[in-house]
């Protein structure tokens, strides 16, 4: 039965690894601010933000700009939805959020794909964890949003 689980969550781990990991993230007081690897001028860079709040151990927001101007603003707070996909069209670019939040014994993960497209398509994934000692990174796992 274990074996037969393990084969069937094959699929979603490949899923989830076909996208590039985001690791160019910087934090402060009670946010964690990623920068995707695209390749696109800095006038439409691309962040997405995950605050928090370190004293409840809850997620607050998820926002994504471009170019410095916010255009995907959603609530993680409890009782908001655990899965959302969102696209906006900002200077001609394409850009979709879709995240997954899911409550696991060791406390909430996030898991989001921001993708992009113009001329081409760009899509980067990341994966934090809410603990008590705020986000922390965790391998893309089968939360990731496909």
């Amino acid at each position: 039965m274990l074996a037969l689980k393990l084969i069937l969550l094959i699929p979603v781990l490949v899923a989830a690894l076909d996208e590039e990991e985001i690791d160019n993230c910087e934090d402060g007081p009670g946010y964690r601010t990623c920068t995707p690897s695209f390749p696109v001028p800095a006038d439409k860079k691309v962040t997405v933000k995950v605050t928090y709040s370190s004293s409840t151990m809850q997620l607050q927001d998820i926002e994504v700009t471009a170019g410095g101007k916010s255009i995907i603003k959603q609530s993680l707070a409890p009782g908001g939805y655990n899965t959302q996909q969102f696209c906006e069209r900002p200077n001609g670019m394409h850009i979709c959020l879709k995240y997954n939040r899911v409550k696991v014994s060791k406390g909430t993960d996030i898991c989001y794909i921001i993708s992009t497209s113009a001329n081409y398509k760009y899509s980067s994934a990341r994966c934090d964890r809410m603990t008590s000692n705020g986000l922390i990174y965790i391998p893309a796992t089968s939360n990731t949003p496909k």
